[in-house]
């Protein structure tokens, strides 16, 4: 599988499409429907809440109502269904829930007036929260997160003052349409006014601007130590908060909106519209993430198109996830054990997450260490999917370099042997049998001659080289049996097996099923390769006794020698000339040879040739 083609396995913050992943994706969307559907049905509340204002405001109000529930809650949706910072997500939908209730500031119920200017004055601190908290949801480490956590104990602790001593609810408000006129405070428990209750109005309006002031800043000084994912994130969530905490400070320059309620009214009006800029802020860095997560992928997918080895697949890695320090480390032989991009032996890097690697067959390949936050939080997963096609196509690659290099030196070891062979059949030929017939020539020219001098020695020496003649035709003979015996030419394997294992000093018992005759070749390489194996027990098993197995069928042709010997111990010994032999006569055919030996356990030699064309199927008894 080409790593390019594989882009459309992971496409879309690729999850491997497997069918466990796409039950658990489905549940996933159906776990979410709930949701959605009371997100629209507050939405659709609130706008209706919103429309009960006056004439001139219905409609706005009603848009504004629907934007200030909806907003949060459909990004925490969308955020928890891609998997970013889901902590985060679900504090978008306790702002969407909080700005429900803010809804209930626009109806003419007293109580529910009050639970509503009340849940204003929380989402005040919430969104302030949500500045600080961005991305990930928890508040940041040191003077910030206490500064936070201060100021927020202040603003909630001026606010409840508020809503239990001051009569009458601040006005214009960003929380209601209500700017003269309201519902008093039914929530207070004592009444204050006149310079104790404008101080308080004050003190709950400098509040929220420091708490607004020190989340931007916060938010800016941790900005240059996300990862790209979270920069994305955090900086429209951030201009907005800058925003906001700019039309606070306004607010708090114009003091009581008394003789000046417009401009009161539009900076309330402006402070509502920042807080539903603010999801939304946070969906455009959502959409960010995601372009940026495939186009990462597809740059992975390309790199490794063009390279697939660790070396190079670290660095695209690296590229893709935004992560310089991100390491590429490729299964080790040894279990649970890692090797990095130069094939060395590695460790599990403490500290950091590690992403296992699976191939296309499902077993773990290798693993991604990484620590920076990615684009997308399933961009590593997608990565690590094309990542194990990567490995395993670059594993296949250098195993079918090293099977054809294989090959290659059998080809060339099995033509020395032939070479070999050549060489000594002219040896074997050119000093015995060609010397006789030589000097059977020259005999032959003179014996005319001995014919007329001498009759009687004429018929002795016609005699003598009538044995020359045939000594020289016994030898070629024996040379002709080495190239290639008589009987596996005329019957085939079966009976030339058996009739070798009757030659053998050990008892040897010949199984076949299936086998009829093969193409030469074939049946050449498999029986000099069992005449090879019975060689080494008459020479070194000390067997009792020795069962050759033939077998043919599903296209190949299978063959054993099994004995009960002394055994061997082949992991130290390795191969021998013979055994060296075997496995290029099985090479040079496409077949295979195995040895398994133990000392004290008997040897077993198997192998399997592949049977491309067969010369007629005649089925040989079981046995022997």
């Amino acid at each position: 599988m080409a790593p390019a083609a594989a882009v459309s396995t992971v496409a879309g913050m690729g999850s491997v499409a497997v069918v466990s992943s796409e039950a658990s994706r489905q549940r996933s969307e159906i776990g979410l429907l709930w949701p959605s559907a009371a997100a629209v049905a507050l939405a659709g509340t609130a706008a209706a809440l919103g429309a009960t204002a006056g004439d001139s405001e219905r409609t706005s109000e009603a848009l504004l109502r629907a934007s200030l529930v909806g907003a949060p809650l459909a990004v925490g949706i969308v955020g928890l269904r891609m998997g970013v910072h889901p902590r985060f997500a679900r504090l978008l939908l306790a702002a969407g829930g909080l700005a429900f209730l803010t809804a209930l500031g626009e109806v003419a119920d007293p109580t529910l007036h009050g639970v509503g200017r009340a849940a204003g004055g929380a989402m005040e601190v919430l969104l302030a929260f949500l500045v600080l908290s961005c991305p990930t949801g928890r508040m940041p480490a040191g003077v910030d997160r206490r500064a936070g956590w201060a100021l927020s104990a202040a603003l909630i602790a001026v606010c409840l003052s508020a809503l239990l001593l001051v009569p009458a609810f601040q006005a214009p408000s960003a929380w209601t349409s209500c700017a003269q006129d309201c519902h008093r405070n039914v929530l207070a428990v004592a009444s204050v006014s006149g310079p104790f209750a404008d101080a308080l109005r004050l003190l709950g309006e400098a509040s929220l601007f420091l708490i607004m002031l020190v989340a931007v800043a916060a938010a800016q000084r941790r900005l240059p130590t996300l990862g790209a994912g979270d920069r994305m994130l955090l900086t429209p969530v951030l201009a907005v908060g800058a925003v906001r905490a700019a039309l606070l400070g306004t607010a708090l320059l114009l003091g009581e909106p008394g003789g000046r309620p417009g401009r009161g009214e539009l900076v309330a009006w402006l402070l509502a519209a920042c807080a539903v800029a603010m999801p939304l802020a946070y969906a455009t860095g959502l959409l960010r993430v995601r372009l940026e997560a495939g186009k990462a992928l597809r740059r992975l997918a390309d790199a490794i198109d063009i390279d697939p080895s660790p070396r190079r697949l670290e660095r695209a890695l690296r590229d893709a996830l935004g992560d310089p320090t991100a390491r590429l480390l490729p299964a080790g032989e040894r279990r649970g054990g890692w090797r990095d991009g130069s094939g060395e032996e590695a460790a599990s890097p403490a500290g950091r997450t590690v992403t296992p690697v699976r191939g296309p067959g499902g077993g773990v390949v290798g693993a991604i260490a990484h620590d920076a936050d990615p684009v997308h939080p399933g961009l590593v997963e997608a990565a690590a999917s094309l990542a194990g096609v990567a490995l395993e196509n670059h594993r296949l690659g250098v195993r079918a370099e090293r099977a054809s290099d294989e090959a290659l030196r059998a080809r060339r070891r099995v033509l020395a042997t032939a070479e070999r062979e050549r060489r000594r059949i002219e040896r074997d030929i050119h000093d015995g049998a060609q010397q006789q017939l030589l000097a059977l020539r020259i005999e032959l020219g003179l014996l005319e001659d001995l014919a007329h001098r001498d009759p009687d020695r004429f018929g002795a020496r016609l005699a003598e080289l009538e044995r020359i003649a045939e000594s020289a035709l016994e030898e070629l003979r024996a040379v002709a049996h080495g190239l290639c015996p008589p009987l596996l030419a005329d019957r085939g394997i079966v009976d030339a097996l058996r009739a070798a294992a009757r030659r053998c000093s050990v008892p040897v018992r010949v199984r076949a099923h299936g086998v009829g005759r093969m193409a030469p070749e074939i049946e050449s390489a498999v029986y000099f390769c069992v005449l090879e194996a019975l060689q080494n027990v008459d020479k070194h098993a000390r067997a009792r006794r020795v069962v050759i197995d033939l077998r043919a069928g599903g296209r190949e042709l299978r063959f054993s020698v099994r004995d009960d010997g002394r055994g061997i111990d082949h992991a130290r010994n390795g191969d021998g000339e013979g055994l060296r032999n075997m496995r290029d006569r099985m090479a040079a055919l496409g077949g295979r040879l195995s040895v398994e030996s133990s000392p004290g356990r008997g040897t077993t030699v198997a192998g399997a040739v592949p049977l491309p064309e067969r010369v007629g199927d005649r089925p040989e008894p079981t046995a022997s």
